[in-house]
């Protein structure tokens, strides 16, 4: 936790599934092999980016990984990604040290709408599977919403966007 810039640092998984009909083939004419590990910078990639990035630059903030690709289409990605994230943190000097913040992560596609990318929580639900606790700041709730939003400019269908929100609780010391 960045106060004074009053962002966060979150490291996280992206799990992203995906049909791509050109990335077909009959496994009886290749030898058998029904999938392949192919690097993700190779592939078309849906562009999920997370809305409230701090510093905007996603190339800095993503790890490179390999997709896992069925003969019949079925993309498997798994992406690493470090990004700092805005947080307004609201300072009550009658709470510290004993402060809560409450935070989010935004997970939206930039360019495709609700009717090309459905976006849903792993799970369904909220996973703090990797979580790994912090000294200064206890994780006192996380929960997971998916939001549809229309715009002025696609009338047609709505945008989605999956958003994580934490509370965080400063441990005094």
């Amino acid at each position: 936790i960045k106060e004074k810039d009053q962002t966060v640092l979150v490291y996280c998984w992206l799990e992203l599934y995906w049909k791509d009909e050109f990335l077909t083939w009959n496994p009886a004419e290749f030898g058998g092999v029904e999938k392949i590990h192919v690097p993700a910078s190779r592939l078309w990639k849906p562009d999920i980016l997370v809305y409230n990035n701090a510093n905007m630059n996603v190339k800095d903030n993503e790890l490179d990984t390999f997709a896992i690709v069925n003969h019949r289409g079925d993309v498997i990605l798994f992406r690493s990604m470090i990004t700092d994230v805005t947080c307004e943190f609201s300072y009550r000097l009658k709470d510290f040290p004993f402060d809560q913040q409450v935070c989010f992560l935004t997970f939206a596609s930039w360019s495709y709408d609700g009717s090309k990318i459905r976006l849903v929580p792993v799970n369904g639900t909220d996973n703090l599977e990797l979580y790994i606790p912090n000294t200064e700041w206890k994780l006192t709730d996380f929960a997971v919403k998916v939001y549809e939003k229309m715009y002025d400019c696609c009338p047609n269908a709505p945008f989605i966007d999956i958003t994580y929100f934490f509370a965080l609780k400063r441990s005094p010391s």
